[in-house]
């Protein structure tokens, strides 16, 4: 089977050959982290990539990959340093945030502790400026050879996704997270009017590469939740949201897109029956540090959702605690169909490589229905990249 139908085949329930493998991601972070433990230098995938050469060389699937065309602001705000000192960097982003991001640029790239201080959409007036900048016409969208790298793309045994930035997460960008929960009791006209904006242009942007390419999976960013609730309640997600989101789903479906995947951290209890409602295949990344249970979750709601992620980030710091982790919910969530195992978000850069590279042997023994490696075992792969292992790790 291939990569690709595997994928397809693991995220609606189907009949995989055994489930895709993914894994996590480490950030540049995480990779100077184990660069020091001994990994060899891999290429520069910036500071939230993480090269394939490296997933290659756990034994993760490949993919999956994205398309290039550009659903983000045009023409972008300049980007601008404003003030860097002791406290951090001040600056301006493209879509014309202004924050703080805390402690040095070269610290922990990938990982920040920002601070929001302002956002551009104050008022309708500037609703109206940044609406502009949201265009799907806007010439630049698609690559002047899109035609060839479509053509390319319809011969392939890998998946593809496209990653879209969606409701919530957009009118978050635009007025801030504090006025847009004030805008909804204040100004909910506004409120609909953007995420009405948010929803035509997805559809606007994507409709020729749908037509174009058959694309596997389309994942909804929203980040919509805290560690302990939803940020936006039931009702209101029912009454901004919920038609929106089956519009948007209704659409991917028409265009033959077979998994849509909702992205959200936090604790997702709250919102979950309504991405069922909405027609959504899948969630990532299940965050256990935000109460998520998932064996609670798969109880409750049967083949209603695939989920990605699951394994909590916290317990992989050492092979006995990753072992653990692992057992205790990964069998079980496979048996039941609809898993993707994976790290519940980036890993982190306290994470030794030696844990990590376990996690990724104890997954592919459980998807391949091999015996498990006990914590202490001596792997291929610690043999080729670690010979001389780190007493802490």
């Amino acid at each position: 089977m291939t990569p690709r139908r595997r994928f397809v085949e693991t995220l609606t329930f189907g009949d995989p050959d055994r489930v895709f493998l993914s894994f996590g991601w480490p950030r540049k972070a995480t990779l100077d982290a184990w660069y020091r433990q001994g990994l060899p230098r891999m290429p520069d995938a910036g500071d939230y990539g993480c090269p394939a050469e490296f997933m290659q060389l756990v034994g993760a699937d490949p993919g999956p990959a994205g398309l290039p065309i550009d659903l983000g602001i045009r023409p972008a705000f300049e980007e601008r340093t404003i003030e860097e000192n002791d406290r951090g960097r001040t600056w301006v982003d493209c879509n014309g945030i202004v924050m703080l991001d805390a402690g040095s640029r070269l610290e922990t790239p990938g990982f920040r502790t920002r601070t929001y201080v302002s956002h551009p959409v104050r008022s309708r007036g500037d609703w109206l400026e940044m609406r502009r900048r949201f265009d799907p016409a806007t010439p630049g969208r698609y690559p002047a050879d899109w035609p060839e790298q479509a053509a390319r793309l319809r011969d392939r045994d890998y998946p593809v996704m496209v990653a879209v930035n969606s409701l919530f997460w957009k009118a978050r960008d635009w007025a801030g997270f504090e006025n847009l929960c004030t805008m909804f009791y204040d100004d909910p006209a506004l409120v609909h009017e953007m995420m009405e904006h948010v929803t035509e242009f997805i559809m606007g942007v994507l409709d020729r590469a749908l037509r174009d390419v058959e694309v596997d999976a389309v994942m909804l960013n929203e980040d919509m939740a805290y560690k302990h609730a939803s940020m936006i309640s039931p009702a209101m997600f029912r009454e901004f949201m919920l038609p929106r989101y089956r519009r948007l789903i209704r659409f991917l479906r028409d265009r033959g897109v077979p998994a849509v995947i909702v992205d959200c951290d936090g604790h997702i209890g709250q919102l979950m029956p309504l991405w069922i409602e909405a027609g959504a295949d899948a969630t990532f990344p299940i965050e256990i540090a935000a109460l998520n249970d998932p064996i609670d979750y798969r109880r409750r709601y049967g083949r209603a959702l695939a989920f990605w992620g699951c394994i909590d980030k916290r317990e992989i710091r050492s092979r006995e605690r990753t072992f653990i982790e692992v057992m205790k919910k990964v069998p079980w969530l496979m048996a039941q169909g609809g898993l993707l195992p994976s790290v519940d978000h980036a890993v982190p850069p306290d994470v030794p490589l030696r844990s990590y590279l376990y996690l990724c042997e104890l997954v592919r023994a459980l998807a391949e229905g091999r015996p498990v490696p006990p914590p202490d075992a001596t792997l291929e792969i610690d043999e080729k990249l670690l010979p001389a292992r780190p007493a802490e790790a």
